[in-house]
């Protein structure tokens, strides 16, 4: 990593996402639903973050794009996973490699 460089965390875009929307963690984890309908906790919410956890289901990182208006994909490689159609598609070594050729090369510098 380069000097001055940082590292984004997931933690830290949802926190600053909730504040720019003035949202309240409680009223935050009034509008993300579980499965089941039921809205989390917003002991989850801290959890989240103070970096103790992060979502583990499609589901929930969806709904907190919705309601963050975070794009979905950006959610998903701060949580450390690919989205469920990435994992549809058999992934070929070579694919990884052009992959991360193209990574480096849009982020020269960084």
């Amino acid at each position: 990593m380069s000097k001055g460089s940082q590292i984004i965390r997931f933690a830290d875009v949802i926190r600053t996402s909730r504040r720019e929307l003035r949202l309240s963690q409680v009223e935050l984890a009034g509008q993300i639903t579980k499965a089941c309908g039921n809205a989390i906790s917003p002991q989850y919410i801290n959890d989240i973050e103070h970096g103790r956890r992060v979502p583990k289901s499609d589901r929930m990182l969806t709904e907190f794009a919705r309601v963050l208006g975070i794009n979905l994909d950006w959610l998903y490689y701060l949580a450390g996973r690919y989205p469920v159609d990435i994992y549809r598609r058999p992934i070929t070594e070579d694919t990884i490699r052009r992959i991360m050729r193209l990574y480096r090369s849009v982020n020269v510098g960084v």
